[in-house]
């Protein structure tokens, strides 16, 4: 995960429901606060929980990695809340797990993309405080098929503003689960995990390659 190329600014994570994002976000923002402050927010499960998590997966927990629960939903307390946070903390990294719970208003039956003014808080909190915020979204799979069955930007249906707007935009993937059993080397793809960047500063498409059994990212 090292590897990985973050820039600062907003930075989009994707990924199918229930398809490990969060245990891949935790996972990742433990490696980064091997080096740097990470506040990791979550509005789905408590810390220690998630800390048990990233302990079962075999992870040695970072003390520069802090998870938080209890903060307000999407808005001015929150942001408040953030800032205050990030001021006397000194976080330098900070994960929104996720969107659609973060926002206690928001439609999950609807197709419609987050507001424009939803995005801009977040542009003005990294380019204020000089940090990386990564945002953990849903994406679908409706579009793939077997001509192209790759994540694309166009699968962040839900979230298109947030995804167009991002410096950066991830997607998690499980080529096993698409029905892609081996890879053109012939080699099964049935532990491995990629992470497609599909937008960046160089503008090509990248891919990072996994092992889920070193990962863990699925419950044991």
């Amino acid at each position: 995960m090292q590897n990985i190329n973050l820039n600062k600014g907003l930075i989009v994570l994707g990924g199918l429901k229930n398809g490990g994002k969060t245990r891949f976000a935790l996972q990742l923002a433990n490696q980064l606060a091997q080096k740097e402050k990470v506040l990791y927010l979550s509005y789905q499960d408590y810390p220690e929980k998630l800390y048990a998590t990233l302990q079962r997966m075999g992870c040695e927990l970072s003390e520069k990695l802090k998870i938080r629960s209890n903060l307000a939903y999407y808005g001015a307390g929150f942001f408040i809340q953030v800032l205050q946070l990030i001021k006397q903390k000194g976080f330098t990294t900070l994960v929104l797990d996720d969107m659609e719970c973060l926002n206690q208003f928001r439609d999950f039956d609807s197709y419609d993309s987050l507001e424009e003014d939803n995005t801009d808080p977040l542009h003005f909190i990294a380019d204020l405080m000089d940090i990386r915020i990564i945002v953990l979204v849903n994406i679908i799979n409706d579009l793939w098929n077997e001509a192209t069955p790759f994540p694309k930007l166009r699968n962040f249906v839900y979230c298109r503003n947030l995804a167009m707007d991002a410096k950066q935009v991830f997607a998690l993937y499980y080529p096993y689960q698409m029905g892609i059993q081996k890879d053109l080397d012939g080699n099964s793809t049935q532990n491995r995990i990629e992470l497609h960047c599909l937008k960046n500063d160089l503008h090509i498409d990248q891919v990072y390659e996994f092992d889920n059994d070193s990962l863990r990212i699925f419950p044991v």
